[in-house]
């Protein structure tokens, strides 16, 4: 029995001419899209194009992505958007009439930019302390893109103020206000960035008010001015003096019992006027500091008037 083989050989033809490829090509990468131009191949055999991707490395073997034969000079790729910065390497080879291709180009790099913002971070605590308010967060795990937070700031009705304008590293958790003062309450947000500028939403807000356990300093009554509209006080301070803190000004017949017989006056007033002394008495005076928390502290030493005189020549 006489057996014949009959040996098939299938070939592709390689496009082969002495420039068959683009010129010059160019790629960007925009917003969710990779964008791809070049200019026509200078044969005239070339019926169009195809465009191939690669992620893994640019010497790669890529895959096509261009369903269609392209008879432009130009490509959009849709692509999904990036939370960080993604490379992309692309590639074009010419194919003439017959379906012969060319080999492919060299490698173009496209980088997608970073439009995806971090997550929302999770504000758990505002814990008051003595002058302070500290915060505390977490940001999830699978958010790998984080740079760095900002912290917001409200008070009342106010607008919020950026705490950190040079944002805070990406590993913190925590963050201490020591811009605070007692008896206001402040409401706090945190905000997530990544290495792209992208913010995330703000976390929700947490209110707080921190305490004052700082003793106000004594005060030093420096004159006691006795003219016809009564006994003006005169003082001032040595050490610190916190914002908020208000001063009151006593009054004793004795030097031993005061009474208070001024209003409760901004700590920065250091001035007096007591229109309330009878005539042709002296009185003792001293002034006592309230912390804006309540703390009061020691009063200042007592100082004794000559007898006010408010009598008015009459004819």
């Amino acid at each position: 029995m006489l057996r014949v083989f009959v040996a098939l050989t299938l070939s592709v033809t390689v496009l082969s001419l002495d420039n068959p490829l683009p010129l010059m090509i160019e790629g960007s990468g925009e917003v969710g899209q990779a964008r791809l131009r070049w200019t026509p191949s200078p044969s005239p055999r070339v019926h169009g194009y195809e465009v191939g991707r690669s992620m893994i490395h640019p010497d790669s073997m890529p895959t096509v992505v261009s369903r269609e034969l392209i008879t432009d000079t130009t490509f959009v790729e849709a692509l999904p958007l990036a939370s960080k910065p993604v490379t992309y390497w692309y590639r074009i080879r010419a194919v003439d009439s017959a379906g012969n291709r060319s080999p492919w180009s060299v490698p173009v790099r496209v980088v997608l930019p970073d439009v995806v913002p971090p997550q929302r971070p999770q504000l758990e605590e505002a814990i008051p302390g003595d002058g302070v308010i500290t915060l505390r967060w977490s940001q999830s795990q699978i958010d790998g893109d984080v740079a760095g937070f900002y912290i917001l700031r409200r008070q009342e009705e106010s607008r919020d103020v950026l705490l950190t304008p040079n944002g805070l590293p990406a590993d913190a958790r925590t963050f201490t206000d020591s811009s605070v003062r007692a008896g206001n309450f402040y409401s706090y947000a945190v905000v997530a960035y990544d290495s792209a500028g992208n913010r995330s939403r703000a976390s929700r807000r947490i209110s707080a008010q921190c305490y004052d356990s700082r003793v106000p300093p004594v005060p030093e009554v420096d004159t006691l001015i006795v003219t016809p509209d009564g006994v003006t006080v005169t003082w001032h301070y040595v050490g610190y003096v916190a914002e908020g803190t208000v001063a009151l000004v006593e009054r004793s017949r004795d030097g031993v019992m005061f009474a208070p017989i001024s209003p409760l006056l901004p700590a920065q007033t250091m001035r007096y006027t007591d229109g309330s002394t009878e005539i042709s008495e002296a009185y003792y005076y001293r002034v006592v500091l309230r912390a804006p928390g309540g703390v009061y502290g020691k009063p200042s030493a007592a100082r004794a008037s000559a007898a006010a005189r408010r009598t008015q020549q009459r004819r």
